[in-house]
């Protein structure tokens, strides 16, 4: 099945050595964004909770006063064949110009569980802990 992902991105600036007190990597910190993230329930294109994510990582940009851009486009959904809504979030951390470094993950669900063991849950959309949410927590 082709999977469609939609990407959240964050930039980082390196052309010189960052100093001794960035901030450090917290598993704890990066757990809570994965809880925050699956309280909102499948993020599938086009949701709810697809779009209160989205609100989400754009309020923490905002919050530590960084630029940011929502790229919005649209696919046909391998499911229906319709079209659906599709978005990147950029987040730029550093000054403009030189080097950047581009980290990317995906925050939307399956909108189905077709390769659930269960066969009663296979048209259900996934919550996404760890087919989603994960990789944006630890970016976050």
């Amino acid at each position: 099945m082709i999977r469609l992902m939609t990407l959240l991105l964050i930039v980082g600036f390196w052309s010189q050595p960052q100093p001794a007190s960035a901030v450090e990597f917290s598993p704890e910190r990066a757990f809570q964004w994965l809880e925050a993230q699956c309280e909102l329930g499948p993020r599938t294109p086009g949701s709810v909770g697809h779009q209160k994510f989205q609100d989400m990582v754009i309020n923490l940009a905002d919050s530590l006063d960084l630029h940011w851009t929502r790229l919005e486009h649209q696919a046909v959904s391998p499911l229906t064949g319709e079209l659906m809504p599709l978005a990147e979030i950029i987040v730029s951390i550093g000054p403009t110009g030189g080097r950047r470094l581009w980290i990317g993950a995906h925050f939307d669900t399956r909108a189905v569980a077709d390769q659930d063991p269960d066969p009663q849950l296979r048209d259900q959309a996934i919550l996404g802990a760890n087919d989603g949410a994960s990789g944006v927590a630890v970016l976050l």
